[in-house]
């Protein structure tokens, strides 16, 4: 649906396109064909709310999924409903708009679990964020950093009909927690780590996590999904823009460090073909990426699934490339 879509209601027609998020309404005696829509829409249109829903225990009160809305407008306000299957109650989330016309459009769409925020179409679009409560503090994280912008809301299985709770700690900064739980909180979690670390630009106790750190890949997968946030933040904030190269690099080593965690070995040899002269020059990285290679097969050794002798020869190829390096 990236195209102009039309809807009658009445005496008025809708045009909306949802790249743009906008739309207009007009009367049906004043419709003519026009090649000019897009360009109406940018500059008179009226914002569409985006709602998302996450959770296969939340059900939409809506008549489409994954499409435009219309909802009726009472006294500037539009009301979208919701209901928690665990406990059967019914909740609604209301938008105040500011429009002369009987009905207001929303995109309402939804799914089951966060992996699949991964493949949602229209994903910069989304205003709200409506998630369950068995939604874990993993994947709570993984909200904010692939919707930065969003407000995110939690269904409190516990309150009433109209009432909704937005939960504090999606937009509590890790400083914040650190400070009352203590830094040996934040160490237990590398997700935790690396977001307090990150925060006080503390490069070299980043390199750090995954050599003193049993990581796992999802984990490794949300540090880089950090790191790349400040990437495209950086022309918005002048210390980001004076660290980047030290952002690239460390980006660089965590992408190294997942192919390890992945056993991608083929995908190595093309990180290695790619950032050659990356290495070549970067000898404190390149000590990095030594010492997590040490401590990878550390961990491996006390771990149950034990280096294979195949990968035991692999592993002693990367290290001999890395040494020669430079």
């Amino acid at each position: 649906m990236s195209e102009i879509e039309k809807k009658e209601i009445n005496d008025f027609i809708y045009i909306y396109n949802l790249n743009l998020k906008k739309f207009l309404v007009i009367r049906k005696e004043e419709l003519i064909t026009s090649n000019d829509w897009e360009e109406f829409l940018v500059k008179k249109g009226r914002k569409i709310p985006f709602i998302l829903f996450v959770g296969s225990d939340i059900e939409p009160l809506v008549e489409k999924i994954g499409d435009v809305n219309f909802y009726n407008v009472r006294k500037n306000k539009i009301e979208l409903f919701y209901k928690y299957t665990e406990n059967q109650k019914n909740y609604r989330t209301i938008i105040n708009v500011n429009i002369p016309y009987e009905y207001y459009p929303v995109f309402v769409n939804q799914i089951d679990n966060i992996k699949k925020v991964i493949n949602l179409e229209h994903k910069k679009n989304y205003d709200t964020i409506i998630f369950s409560p068995k939604i874990d503090r993993m994947g709570l994280l993984q909200l904010r950093v692939h919707f930065p912008l969003t407000t995110l809301v939690q269904v409190d299985e516990n309150t009433s009909r109209n009432q909704i709770n937005k939960n504090n700690l999606s937009k509590q900064r890790m400083t914040d927690i650190v400070e009352i739980k203590g830094i040996d909180f934040a160490l237990k979690n590398p997700v935790y780590s690396a977001r307090y670390f990150l925060r006080r630009l503390e490069w070299d106790r980043m390199y750090e996590i995954p050599i003193k750190v049993s990581c796992k890949n999802d984990e490794v997968e949300m540090i880089l999904a950090f790191i790349q946030l400040m990437i495209e933040n950086k022309s918005k904030n002048l210390e980001l823009e004076i660290h980047k190269n030290e952002i690239l690099k460390l980006k660089k080593y965590y992408e190294f460090v997942l192919l390890i965690l992945k056993n991608d070995y083929k995908n190595l040899e093309q990180f290695f073909y790619e950032n050659e002269d990356f290495l070549n020059n970067e000898v404190s990285v390149r000590d990095k990426l030594l010492q997590f290679l040490q401590s990878y097969k550390y961990f491996r050794t006390q771990s149950q699934k034990k280096l294979t002798r195949e990968e035991e020869i692999q592993l002693w190829e990367i290290e001999t490339l890395l040494k020669f390096k430079g």
